[in-house]
């Protein structure tokens, strides 16, 4: 039989062994019961243990002590009228040889079904609670400084090695051989998968001492900045009141015009309404601006939005398109468990466009400590890979935007042109686009063809219209486009080209030039138009020339990496492999991956500070 005391205001009485060979020691000397109320707990452990040993106040904690040491057993501390279960003391025991220099273990708390309590600050316990959901997103254990609470377990080594006083409260004694055990180089391990059901006011899980003097506040403080507290202060509010988990879609790349961006963006929020993931409660974050101009909360009504800045905590947040800073970045960490990025392009950071001077660091960061990258193409994951290597550990996903022609082509496929035909050439004013030079070439090719120019900085022929880019809505561009003799798109540089993917769907013939990217389009649709690839000059003007004449388009294969059963991406598919994803890395996430983010973010400040 192993001893185990039981500390009352006046006296202890030491009932019988536990399991696992640990000792017992449940203080009532700050219970609050009465007479009555005392006797009958009292009553209560002469019926679950067999034996009684008497000490007073203090004395009870040098007197278990001693016998444990004695017989290099650990001393399992319960305080207040309450007793957990033997085989969950039993369980914090056995984690107590994971280090030989662990001097106490104990459990979480949980004081109202499906909650949890956080770790404590630098006062009493708080209110703020975890749901049992959110103990799989957090390492298995913490290592923290000591830490008084209603049930800790010390080691066997922990007990050899502590010193207990009979002076004060048997709370000040026993806070006294912890900061004793720490002061040794002994820590705390507090078991994240072991939960204590406590039926006591949540204040007394965590009975700090009062009036702490220099070292116990220092030492308060640094458990109140532990990362693993902030990581638990993040969970609190990363589920729904239902369980779901909360998820951050970051819009904040839409702008109050049309643009690929926006065109993408709200693609996938519309793959994300028409999905309906159960196990997600999704918000959007936009600019207020933008959100007026797309009609975010009429088109979305069942996703909570919010403007310019995410509020709460979630349990990851997608930003839909690619971080253009540091700050965007640390902001998302700060209020999300996983941060997932969707890279449309590399294009900003190999022209050297007008974008933030730290775009370099901003993308080579994410590429270490993102939790998940998608790419619009395996053209665009190419390339980013290429340039930044991304941490082999980040999962890469190709979310091929909408290739099917119902969503890309407002109207049917196969649409005549106007009596009188035009050329549409598509872009905008970035030199990559090309679209003035081959206007030019274009007009002395054809002279008395009609061309809508789209993002050209002149007209150098009254046959020419000029639309400005960004000022059509996308009811106006799937009629420009469905009206068009051909679509001409010479750009240089895409990431995936909507436009073109309209263009096909619509019927029409979409001339391109030359690039990996649109082999891999055509291989993943079946859309009626023809994708017809030039090299140079000549190859440009022979397919205008063979488009305006209605002759054979000599376009490339399609459907080329799809089943027979299987049918081209649809925006749900999109954002499918995207809720996926983020389902997927939860499942087994353990909170390791935010705190090493922590831990770089945290170092690349205190440099910035520096500096």
């Amino acid at each position: 039989m192993v001893p185990a005391i039981v500390t009352a205001p006046a006296m202890t009485i030491e009932p019988a062994a536990t399991a696992g060979g640990v000792d017992l020691l449940v203080d009532l000397s700050e219970s609050g019961l009465d007479g009555a109320g005392l006797a009958d707990h009292l009553a209560a452990l002469r019926t679950r243990f067999a034996g009684m040993t008497v000490a007073d106040g203090p004395a009870a904690l040098a007197t278990a002590l001693a016998a444990a040491a004695r017989q290099r057993r650990a001393l399992a501390v319960v305080r207040g009228a309450w007793l957990p279960a033997n085989e969950l003391i039993a369980a914090l025991a056995a984690l107590s040889s994971l280090d030989p220099m662990l001097g106490s273990v104990q459990p979480r708390f949980a004081p109202a079904e499906g909650e949890v309590m956080a770790l404590p600050g630098t006062g009493p316990a708080s209110a703020i609670t975890l749901p049992r959901a959110a103990l799989p997103c957090l390492p298995a254990t913490h290592l923290t400084p000591e830490l008084p609470a209603a049930l800790l377990v010390l080691s066997p080594q922990g007990v050899l090695a502590a010193e207990a006083t009979d002076d004060g409260s048997f709370g000040e004694a026993l806070a006294t051989l912890l900061l004793g055990l720490r002061r040794r180089g002994f820590r705390n391990l507090v078991a994240n998968r072991i939960v204590a059901p406590f039926p006591l006011e949540p204040a007394l899980a965590y009975p700090f001492a009062p009036a702490p003097d220099g070292e116990q506040a220092r030492v308060r403080t640094w458990l109140a900045n532990l990362p693993e507290r902030r990581l638990e202060l993040l969970l609190a509010g990363a589920f729904a009141a239902d369980g779901r988990a909360r998820l951050l879609l970051d819009c904040r790349g839409l702008v109050d015009r049309h643009n690929g961006t926006s065109q993408s963006t709200i693609g996938l929020l519309e793959g994300f309404a028409r999905r309906r993931p159960a196990g997600l409660e999704i918000t959007l974050v936009a600019t207020k601006a933008a959100a007026q101009f797309h009609r975010l909360a009429a088109r979305f009504p069942d996703f909570a939005l919010q403007l310019d800045r995410p509020t709460g905590s979630y349990l990851a947040c997608v930003l839909l398109n690619q971080p253009w800073s540091v700050e965007r970045i640390v902001e998302l960490h700060r209020c999300d468990l996983l941060i997932l990025f969707n890279m449309l392009d590399t294009i900003a950071w190999d022209i050297v466009g007008a974008t933030p001077a730290a775009l370099d660091q901003t993308w080579r960061l994410m590429a270490r400590i993102a939790d998940g990258l998608f790419f619009n193409s395996a053209f665009t994951r190419d390339r980013f890979v290429f340039r930044f290597a991304p941490d082999p550990a980040i999962p890469l996903v190709v979310t091929h935007h909408s290739l099917s022609a119902d969503e890309l082509a407002g109207t049917p496929a196969g649409e005549k042109p106007h009596a009188e035909p035009y050329l549409l050439v598509f872009g905008n004013s970035y030199e990559h686009k090309d679209v003035d030079p081959t206007l030019a070439r274009l007009l002395a090719a054809f002279p008395a063809a009609r061309i809508v120019a789209l993002g050209a900085a002149r007209a150098p022929s009254p046959r020419v219209t000029l639309l400005r880019s960004g000022q059509l809505d996308d009811a106006e561009i799937d009629a420009l486009i469905a009206n068009a003799a051909a679509v001409i798109y010479p750009s240089f540089y895409e990431g995936f080209g909507l436009p073109v993917a309209t263009g096909l769907a619509h019927g029409r013939t979409v001339i391109v030039r030359r690039s990996p990217l649109w082999q891999e389009i055509a291989d993943h649709c079946d859309l009626p138009g023809a994708l017809v690839t030039y090299d140079d000059e000549g190859g440009l003007i022979e397919a205008v020339d063979r488009a305006l004449h209605d002759l054979p388009a000599q376009g490339l294969a399609k459907g080329g990496a799809l089943s027979p059963d299987a049918a081209p991406p649809r925006w749900r598919d999109c954002a499918a492999q995207i809720g996926d994803l983020v389902e997927r890395l939860a499942r087994p996430g353990d909170g390791r991956r935010w705190l090493d983010r922590e831990a770089v973010l945290a170092g690349r400040a205190a440099l910035d500070g520096r500096c």
